[in-house]
């Protein structure tokens, strides 16, 4: 079964790098970025930035893929989008005070240890020093 992780924030919160970190793990499909600005653009976001926007989106255009983990930057919260994403699992970073060298919120850490009690192919990770 596959499995999708929105990571939920406020626009201008750096969200889109963080999604990207957090892809970047070999249990998700890696995504692409360019960082403009000291800002990273998500060239490849699964739901087209539709989640990014300041208006709904169009719930039933957006289709997850079926085959892949993968990572969606949204600035929906959860109480939106489990509506539409039952099965999805969320984080939010902005739950966690930033912390040098811990580029992930503890909402997101949650999420993905979830990850690893579900699947247990997902290897475990030392969240003290940002090995993920």
């Amino acid at each position: 079964m596959t499995k999708t992780l929105f990571v939920c924030y406020h626009h201008g919160c750096r969200g889109e790098g963080l999604t990207y970190k957090i892809s970047q793990h070999s249990f998700f499909k890696t995504l692409e970025a360019d960082i403009v600005n000291n800002r990273t653009i998500i060239k490849n976001d699964y739901c087209n930035k539709q989640l990014l926007n300041s208006w709904i989106p169009n719930w039933s255009s957006i289709k997850l893929p079926t085959d892949i983990n993968i990572v969606v930057p949204s600035h929906f919260r959860y109480n939106k989008l489990k509506k539409h994403f039952p099965e999805a699992y969320f984080g939010s970073a902005r739950e966690t005070p930033w912390r040098e060298g811990l580029p992930y919120a503890n909402g997101l850490r949650t999420a993905v240890e979830h990850l690893q009690e579900m699947d247990g192919d997902l290897p475990h990770s030392d969240w003290r020093y940002g090995v993920y």
